[in-house]
């Protein structure tokens, strides 16, 4: 399995995709709705910056993914980490709401709202604890990388920016 131009490409026939689906690049953040295996959300990333690091969000493409750990000030909970993401490292699928709340990650949410004056997803918590449920890999978590995350966007790559 290895990735090529934003491509991953992978001889295993069981690996699940997360598909993220932007539908709005904004000057403050990055909208999308995430489905996999008959759920849905919304996403919100940090806007589109030429992939700087803890700036911008990361690329359209396709990405290795597995189970991982995120540490925050209250307690580690369980999250969704990407790899081979172009020049970036430690992004993951955790609980935020707000922009100001990512460095390049993306944060699952229920709705789609407002807080503190941002753009923000609501239920974050909940959200990515159903996706967690929905996407276990359950028998199959014997494999290093169960899943991977496909990012597009609703425009054609990059489209408002181009």
């Amino acid at each position: 399995m290895h990735q090529t131009g934003g491509t991953l490409e992978t001889n295993e026939a069981q690996t699940t995709t997360i598909q993220i689906e932007r539908f709005n690049y904004a000057p403050d953040h990055t909208a999308g709705v995430l489905t996999v295996a008959g759920f849905a959300c919304y996403t919100l990333e940090l806007p589109w910056l030429e992939n700087r690091k803890g700036k911008s969000c990361i690329p359209e493409g396709t990405y290795r993914a597995r189970f991982g750990i995120h540490y925050n000030d209250a307690s580690p909970y369980r999250c969704i980490e990407l790899f081979d993401v172009p020049g970036r490292s430690e992004i993951e699928i955790h609980i935020a709401n707000k922009p100001s709340d990512l460095l390049g990650c993306i944060a699952p949410g229920r709705k789609l709202g407002g807080l503190d004056g941002e753009r923000a997803v609501l239920a974050s918590k909940a959200a990515l604890q159903k996706l967690l449920h929905v996407i276990d890999p359950g028998a199959s978590s014997k494999v290093e990388f169960p899943f991977r995350v496909q990012i597009t966007s609703a425009f054609g790559r990059f489209a408002p920016h181009a």
